[in-house]
C-alpha cells in the first residue's frame, strides 16, 4: 500500500473510473459521471485537495476537500466539504478510508479551517474520527409532485421562463447573495452549478429583472427542490407552476430551513404537508467536524448546508 498522496492530473481518468463504478453504475446510474457532477472539486485549482492510496499500482481509495466560505449572519468561515470517499470493494475493511480522512483531517487543521462537513450512510465511521452527527432546523416537503399545492399563473406583466446565463445568471446571483446563510461563490462558481448535469433552473421575471428562481434537481445526488431566492410568495409561485409544467420523476421533496420560516407558511398554509427535517439533503446523516474547536457551541443552531454546495 502506498501512503495518501495528492492526485496527478494523470490520475483523473482512473479515479473517475473507480468513483463512476461505486457511485453511479453501482447504484444503476449509467447516464451521469462523477467527472461532470463535481466540476468544481475535480477543477485543476482543487486537484491538490483530492487525495488517493494505491496497491500494485492501481488506485484503489479515493476522498477529496472542496474549500469554501460558509457565510452565517456576519460572520465568516472556512469550510471544507468532504467529498467522495471511496474504497474499491476488494481492498475495503483495510483502513484506507481511514488514512485518507486523517490526512485530509490533518490538511484542515494545518490550513486552518475553521469546519467540515459531509453527508454519509455509515456515521459510525465518521464517528470515530471525531465527527458528530447534526440535524438543521427546517422542514421538508415529501414530493411536491402530489400537487398538494395548486399552481398559479404569474400576474400580467410577469412571466416564467427557463435559465438563460446571459440574461439571468446576475439576478439570480443577487438573490442568493441575500441569503443570511449561504456558501459564497465567486461568478464563474454560480455559472457551474447552475448548469450541472439534471439540474433545471427556472426564473420568474418581471420588468426584465429576476424575482425569483427555484433549482430544481433530477440528478442522483441532487433531487427536488433544492435552492430558490426571492420572496416566499414568489418562489412558492414559481415552484408550483414550474412543477405542474414540466415532467418530473416522483420524488420531489422541497427542501425548507428554518430561516426560511415564511416560505415555509405559505406552503403550510397552501394545504401541503411538512415534516421535521432530518438532513440537509433531505436524507441520510449530516455530520460536521469542528476543527477550531468553538464552532458547534456557538452556532449550532443556525449552521446548516443547501442548495447547489452540498455534494
Amino acid at each position: 500500500m502506498s501512503d495518501p498522496r495528492v492526485m496527478t492530473a494523470d490520475d483523473l481518468g482512473r479515479v473517475t473510473a473507480l468513483l463512476d463504478d461505486i457511485f453511479r453504475r453501482g447504484n444503476q446510474v449509467f447516464d451521469q459521471t462523477i467527472l461532470t457532477d463535481f466540476p468544481l472539486v475535480f477543477a485543476p485549482p482543487n486537484q491538490h485537495n483530492c487525495r488517493v492510496i494505491e496497491v500494485a499500482g492501481e488506485i484503489v481509495s479515493h476522498a477529496a476537500i472542496w474549500p469554501c466560505r460558509l457565510i452565517v449572519g456576519g460572520a465568516s468561515l472556512k469550510l471544507g466539504i468532504v467529498v467522495l470517499v471511496a474504497t474499491h470493494p476488494d481492498h475495503r475493511h483495510q483502513g484506507f478510508a481511514a488514512c485518507l480522512m486523517q490526512d485530509l483531517q490533518q490538511t484542515m487543521r494545518d490550513e486552518q479551517y475553521d469546519l467540515g462537513v459531509l453527508w454519509t450512510s455509515v456515521p459510525e465511521f465518521y464517528r470515530n474520527l471525531g465527527w458528530e452527527v447534526v440535524r438543521p432546523r427546517g422542514w421538508i416537503i415529501d414530493d411536491l409532485n402530489r400537487h398538494e399545492v395548486s399552481a398559479q399563473s404569474p400576474p400580467l406583466g410577469e412571466s416564467v421562463a427557463q435559465y438563460d446565463a446571459g440574461e439571468h445568471l446576475d439576478g439570480i446571483m443577487r438573490l442568493h447573495d441575500q441569503e443570511p446563510v449561504r456558501v459564497a461563490r465567486s461568478r464563474s462558481e454560480y455559472a457551474a452549478l447552475l448548469e450541472l448535469p439534471k439540474i433545471h433552473v427556472h426564473v420568474l421575471v418581471a420588468g426584465g429583472d429576476v424575482q425569483a428562481y427555484v433549482v430544481i434537481g433530477q440528478a442522483v445526488n441532487k433531487r427536488g427542490l433544492i435552492e430558490y431566492g426571492g420572496s416566499p410568495n414568489n418562489v412558492a409561485r414559481l415552484a408550483t407552476t414550474v412543477v405542474a409544467e414540466q415532467s418530473y420523476q416522483s420524488p420531489l421533496p422541497a427542501l425548507l430551513f428554518h430561516s426560511h420560516h415564511e416560505l415555509k407558511q405559505v406552503f403550510a398554509d397552501a394545504g401541503a404537508s411538512l415534516a421535521p427535517l432530518e438532513c440537509s439533503k433531505g436524507r441520510g446523516n449530516e455530520m460536521i467536524l469542528d476543527v477550531r474547536g468553538d464552532i458547534a457551541a456557538v452556532m449550532s443552531d443556525d449552521l446548516f448546508f443547501w442548495g447547489l454546495d452540498f455534494t
